[in-house]
């Protein structure tokens, strides 16, 4: 049979365990630079079909749609507010 190998390992030294620490760090950053590339772009994408969506027909019901919104809710915290007044002040 063979002779079994009782060799224990080396200890890395300060300089080899630097060495890979700096190594791991540059991949770290260079994966960090490849992701924010990505999500920049995938945003710019995006932008760009938001830009191609944009329909004169489409603005003008949502504008519409947001005038009569906020004349109803600016209606009807007018009338909560008053009945909040009397609720509070009784009638004087």
């Amino acid at each position: 049979m063979g002779k079994a190998s009782s060799q224990v390992p080396t200890p890395l030294l300060p300089r080899q365990i630097l060495r890979g620490c700096t190594a791991i760090l540059a991949d770290t950053s260079q994966l960090q630079a490849k992701a924010t590339s990505y999500l920049a772009q995938a945003g710019s994408i995006a932008q760009g079909w938001l830009g191609k969506l944009r329909v004169p027909a489409v603005q003008e019901k949502l504008r519409d749609a947001y005038h009569k919104g906020s004349a109803a809710v600016v209606t009807y915290t007018g009338i909560l507010a008053d009945q909040v007044y009397h609720w509070w002040c009784g009638e004087q």
